[in-house]
C-alpha cells in the first residue's frame, strides 16, 4: 500500500495544482501535457503511478527521474487513449524513455476492439518495454483482451521479451492474453501472420514462486518457461485453451516438491484422438499442496470426463474445488474422511445420477454426527436438470442440522430451479454438531 493521497491527475481541469502542496502516494493520469517544474512537494513519496490517459513524453520522464521510491508503473491501454500514447511511440526521442531502476512491479492492460487499434497499441508497448531495464523487478502483469484482432502474437512476443529481460529478478507472473472473434469466419481468412522473433532467452535462471498463465493459442510456446526454469512454485494457475490434463503434467512435475496452490482451468478431454479423464496420480508427491481447483472446459460435450486415482491425493490439501468432472460416490466419501485438513469442498456438476447425489446427502448426516469428516464447508451443484429424487434427503439433511432459522429453499425460474440448504454449527438434542458451517446444494438447468 502507497502512503500519502491517491489523485486523478487532470491538467485540464482547473486547481489541479493543489497536489504540489500535500504528499501524494498513487498517481493516477487522466491528461497532463503541460510543463510544471515544480509538481510535486514530496516526490519521494510517490510509489504508484498509472498511466491511463495522455501524457507527454517529458512529463512521463520527469515521473521517472524524481521520484526514487516510485516502484510500481502501469499502463492500461484502451481504444479511448491509443491515439494519445501513440506520439510517445512515435517519437524520436522514445529510447530516451527509462523505467526507474528500483521498480519492482510492472503492469501492462490492453483492451481493444479491432485489428487496426490492436496493431497501434502493439506499436505503443514495444518501445515502453524497451525502456524497462530494472533489475529489482519482481512482477510483471500482462493483460491483453484483443477483439477481432490477428497479430496475437505481437503480444504474446513482447511479453516473454519483458519477461526474460528480467529472468533473475522475477518472481511473479500474471499473463492474461485472450482473443475474442466476433467474425470467426474473417479469422479464418486473414489468419495470424506474425511470428515469434527468435532471441536468446534467459529463461533458464527464471525463480518463479507464482505464475498465472491465461491464453488461448501458443501455449507450446510458453511450455520452456514453465518447465525449463529452476521455478519455486508456490502458487500455479493454468487456464490454456485446449490444452488436456496429460499435456500440462510436465508444467507441474517440475515444482511438485513446492506447490501449495494449484489451479488449472478449462480443461480439454480431447487428447490427441481420444477422450481422457483426470488422472491424479501425479499429485500423489505434492506433500505442500492446500488447494486444489481443477475445471473442465465449459461449452463441451454433456458427457464430463472421469476423474481416477484420487486416492494419490495428498492429504495436506484444506481446499478442494472441481467442476464438469464426473465424480463417484466412494470418491466424494474419501474428500470427505481420507483428506484429514479439508474444510472446503466444492463440487459443480459432478454426479452421474441421481442415486449419487441421494447416496451422498443420505451418509452427510453420520459424517457430522460422529465428527468423520473435517469439512466445514460443502458446496454441491447437481448435474441433472431436476433435484425431486434428492428432496426428502435434502429435508433430511436439514433436520438433522437443525438450526431454528435453518433454510431449504426451492426457486423455480424459467432457467433454472435451486435447492439450497445454509446452516451453522448447531447443537441438535444434546449433539453438537462442530464439523459443518454451511452445506450449499444447488442445480442450474443452463450451464
Amino acid at each position: 500500500m502507497s502512503r500519502g493521497l491517491n489523485v486523478r491527475l487532470n491538467d485540464l481541469i482547473p486547481g489541479y495544482q493543489w497536489i504540489t502542496q500535500v504528499g501524494i502516494g498513487s498517481i493516477t493520469v487522466d491528461h497532463f501535457t503541460k510543463k510544471f517544474s515544480n509538481l510535486l512537494k514530496y516526490p519521494q513519496a510517490l510509489s504508484e503511478l498509472i498511466i491511463f490517459g495522455y501524457i507527454s513524453l517529458e512529463n512521463l520522464q520527469f515521473f521517472m527521474d524524481n521520484c526514487p521510491n516510485l516502484t510500481r508503473v502501469g499502463f492500461e491501454l484502451t481504444s479511448l487513449n491509443l491515439m494519445s500514447l501513440y506520439e510517445i511511440a512515435n517519437s524520436s526521442e522514445h529510447t530516451a524513455l527509462r523505467m526507474p531502476q528500483n521498480l519492482a512491479v510492472f503492469r501492462i492492460s490492453v483492451f481493444v476492439y479491432d485489428h487496426s487499434e490492436s496493431v497501434r497499441a502493439a506499436h505503443i508497448i514495444r518501445p515502453i518495454v524497451d525502456g524497462c531495464a530494472c533489475p529489482n523487478l519482481h512482477r510483471i502483469v500482462f493483460h491483453a483482451v484483443l477483439v477481432d484482432s490477428f497479430n496475437l502474437r505481437d503480444y504474446h512476443t513482447v511479453a516473454q521479451k519483458l519477461i526474460s529481460d528480467h529472468a533473475p529478478s522475477l518472481k511473479s507472473l500474471n499473463i492474461h492474453i485472450k482473443q475474442v472473434l466476433f467474425n470467426p469466419i474473417t479469422a479464418v481468412l486473414l489468419g495470424d501472420h506474425s511470428v515469434f522473433e527468435d532471441r536468446d532467452s534467459k529463461i533458464g535462471s527464471l525463480q518463479l514462486r507464482q505464475f498465472r498463465l491465461t491464453i488461448d493459442r501458443y501455449f507450446d510456446k510458453w511450455l520452456p518457461l514453465l518447465t525449463q526454469s529452476k521455478n519455486e512454485m508456490r502458487s500455479l494457475e493454468l487456464n490454456v485453451r485446449g490444452a488436456s490434463w496429460r499435456s500440462l503434467e510436465p508444467v507441474i512435475s517440475v515444482c511438485i516438491d513446492t506447490l501449495e496452490e494449484l489451479s488449472v482451468l478449462n480443461i480439454s478431454s480431447i487428447d490427441g484422438t481420444r477422450v481422457s479423464g483426470l488422472d491424479m496420480g501425479i499429485l500423489r508427491q505434492c506433500k505442500n499442496l492446500r488447494s486444489l481447483n481443477l475445471s473442465h472446459q465449459e461449452r463441451t460435450v454433456a458427457i464430463f470426463p472421469n476423474i481416477s486415482r484420487t486416492g494419490y491425493l495428498p492429504r495436506s490439501l484444506e481446499t478442494v474445488t472441481i467442476s464438469r468432472f464426473i465424480v463417484k460416490y466412494h470418491q466424494v466419501l474419501f474428500f470427505l474422511i481420507q483428506l484429514p485438513n479439508l474444510k472446503n469442498l466444492t463440487l459443480n456438476y459432478w454426479n452421474e445420477s441421481q442415486d449419487a447425489l441421494r447416496a451422498t446427502l443420505a451418509v452427510l448426516p453420520f459424517l457430522f454426527k460422529f465428527h468423520i469428516t473435517s469439512v466445514t464447508n460443502l458446496e454441491l451443484t447437481d448435474t441433472n436438470r431436476l433435484m425431486s429424487n434428492a428432496r426428502k434427503d435434502a429435508i433430511r439433511l436439514d433436520n438433522f442440522l437443525g438450526r431454528a432459522t435453518g433454510m431449504f429453499k426451492k426457486e423455480v425460474t424459467e432457467n433454472d430451479t435451486t435447492f439450497r440448504i445454509v446452516c451453522d454449527r448447531c447443537d441438535t438434542s444434546g449433539i453438537v454438531v462442530d464439523g459443518l458451517s454451511s452445506v450449499i446444494l444447488e442445480k442450474k438447468a443452463s450451464f
